[in-house]
């Protein structure tokens, strides 16, 4: 008879319901966002429970945060693999110009400082749970290039069926997954999508999201 290491077991079982949490936040955006128009109040709640569950595994593992790339370790090569990625972010700027759909207002710069505060949180979920889940899960059955398509193309879904917004999303997803695997940093992953979400909302979709959620808010 074979005995499995309780503590392997113990990691599994936190992989696997890491997954099955994130599928949930992932269907809690549609329901609450989509359908009820309560983005505002998911970001909240989404944002509260992963902290509150970074904060609680931390208590009982002091070096889960280092798996999941909250150190300073790799954010100087980090900015060095995503700075070429900031030709896109240009790109969105020229063309919002160039159309005249652009829509900057001070929540755009509200938003460039608060706003990679919630793209940590979701780079969390996608490149620290569900793509390094995935591979462990699998025992690397699941090859790094294929846990970055994957996650790319999970994180795309998420974003339909706004169409722009998904070709955005799943080059997003492709950039910092790989960055995370190649680093193990999440901090620059973060802040790159906070700012990358922030130009193409305010300069290719022409939107102010930030607006558009205070006003479902509170009823306008």
């Amino acid at each position: 008879m074979t005995h499995r290491n309780p503590k392997l077991r113990e990691s599994t079982r936190g992989r696997v319901f890491e997954i099955v949490a994130i599928l949930f936040t992932a269907a809690g955006k549609f329901v609450l966002g989509d359908l009820l128009g309560q983005n505002l109040f998911y970001v909240v709640f989404a944002c509260a429970f992963w902290i509150a569950y970074v904060m609680l595994r931390h208590r009982g593992d002091a070096t889960v945060l280092a798996r999941w790339g909250f150190n300073r370790h790799g954010i100087s090569s980090g900015v060095r693999m995503v700075a070429p990625a900031f030709v896109l972010i240009v790109g969105f700027i020229v063309f919002g110009l160039a159309t005249g759909r652009s829509v900057v207002t001070w929540n755009t710069a509200i938003l460039m400082a608060v706003y990679p505060v919630w793209g940590t949180i979701q780079q969390f979920m996608l490149v620290a749970l569900f793509a390094d889940n995935l591979s462990a899960l699998s025992r690397e059955r699941v090859s790094e290039r294929g846990a970055i398509l994957l996650a790319a193309i999970v994180f795309a879904l998420i974003h339909l069926p706004v169409l722009p917004l998904v070709g955005a999303t799943f080059v997003l997803g492709l950039i910092t997954t790989t960055v995370f695997f190649r680093t193990r940093s999440l901090w620059v992953p973060g802040v790159f999508h906070g700012w990358y979400a922030t130009i193409f909302y305010a300069f290719v979709l022409g939107e102010d999201p930030l607006g558009t959620f205070i006003s479902r808010a509170i009823g306008l």
